[in-house]
């Protein structure tokens, strides 16, 4: 596990762990005295269910503006714990990759396998621009476009149904038990919800949509995605 922490620590000090909150000071901290950190969260990952009660997660949880009349849950994870959930979430992310559509339909954070482990998760060349370029290119050859995204994406993440994802891909019990207990904190009496913002979040999401892509694209339903935005091209109003 050691080598997912070091992995998740250069990621949150590279780019930070949300792009919403400042830049926490804890994130420079952890990663001058990377080492030390390591070996505390690869021992916090040993005796997780005496840590976890011992020293819970401190989250904050905030409404953020989305436009002029709108707002959004947002969250500023626990510096340590944030650190600590990217790291088993890295453990899996290549088993998660292997599990998806591949990036010719499905565009969003795709996982850099080259590199993801020096802290750069996701490939750079495939982006929301080539999702758009990608999207004009089917209107060529289509008739109908049906553009629709999934409301409040993050917060309907069911935790059961990301705990039978996990299952479904063999992960390892103690890593599927230290996501999903996290959740479960985080969300309180709620079993659904992800953290808005940052990576570990973003790789569990791209998860649990990849259930209804595969449904989709067995279903012979032509479309494209990025995140929680479906592009669905139709040759008539009645057919995929």
């Amino acid at each position: 596990m050691k080598k997912f922490f070091y992995a998740a620590i250069d990621n949150i000090y590279k780019h930070g762990d949300t792009d919403i909150f400042p830049f926490p000071i804890e994130n420079r901290i952890m990663s001058d005295k990377r080492d030390d950190v390591a070996s505390l969260l690869v021992k916090r990952y040993s005796e997780f269910d005496k840590m976890f009660v011992q020293e819970p997660p401190d989250d904050i949880r905030s409404l953020v503006a989305v436009n002029h009349s709108g707002f959004r849950w947002a969250s500023q994870l626990d510096p340590l714990w944030n650190v600590f959930l990217l790291g088993n979430v890295l453990s899996i992310a290549e088993t998660i990759e292997a599990a998806r559509l591949g990036p010719d339909r499905v565009f969003s954070y795709r996982l850099n396998k080259d590199n993801y482990l020096s802290g750069d998760l996701f490939r750079r060349d495939i982006s929301w621009k080539d999702f758009i370029d990608r999207s004009i290119s089917e209107c060529e050859h289509k008739s109908h476009v049906v553009i629709c995204d999934i409301a409040d994406c993050y917060s309907r993440i069911s935790h059961h149904k990301l705990d039978n994802a996990l299952r479904m891909l063999g992960v390892f019990s103690d890593v599927r038990k230290t996501i999903l207990e996290y959740l479960k904190h985080f969300t309180g009496t709620r079993s659904a919800g992800l953290p808005i913002g940052g990576p570990a979040a973003r790789i569990l999401a791209e998860l649990a949509l990849a259930n209804s892509d595969q449904y989709l694209f067995s279903s012979g339903v032509h479309f494209l995605r990025y995140e929680d935005d479906y592009h669905v091209f139709c040759a008539s109003k009645g057919s995929s």
